[in-house]
């Protein structure tokens, strides 16, 4: 009985933690086209976040500017209120993490501006944590 109660427990435990966390992969080797482009992912308050974006192949002018946005009704979109939030891509490869622990808005906006790079590729992986279950 004792071992079956310790299995229990344990499967209870990995159970709750899988519910804490969950990994949304937003963009997937995405080849830079000729214009702007954005992904949105709709969000609960329930959840911090982390978002890490990859870029290899950049070139000519390494001046691609990249920012977290967020929204309430999913139409218009505002750049999130700290500076950390944007990131210019300005290496032919890199990587950056946006992150926040406080968020409580409904969508956020992964916005890509292409100004003069020609080439280039882009990843990205979103990470939610449930608040409650920290």
């Amino acid at each position: 009985m004792k071992k079956l109660m310790t299995i229990l427990l344990v499967v209870l435990a990995v159970g709750s933690y899988a519910q804490r966390q969950k990994t949304v992969k937003m963009v997937d080797a995405w080849a830079y086209g000729s214009v702007d482009t954005s992904w949105v992912i709709p969000i609960s308050s329930d959840y911090t976040w982390s978002l890490q974006v990859n870029w290899t192949g950049q070139t000519d002018t390494l001046d691609a500017v990249l920012k977290v946005q967020h929204s309430n009704d999913g139409v218009n979109y505002s750049d999130y209120f700290y500076t950390a939030m944007i990131d210019t891509m300005n290496t032919a490869a890199g990587s950056v993490i946006f992150e926040d622990d406080y968020s409580s808005t409904r969508y956020l906006r992964l916005y890509f501006e292409k100004q003069h790079v020609d080439a280039g590729t882009l990843n990205s992986w979103l990470i939610l944590r449930n608040k409650i279950n920290q």
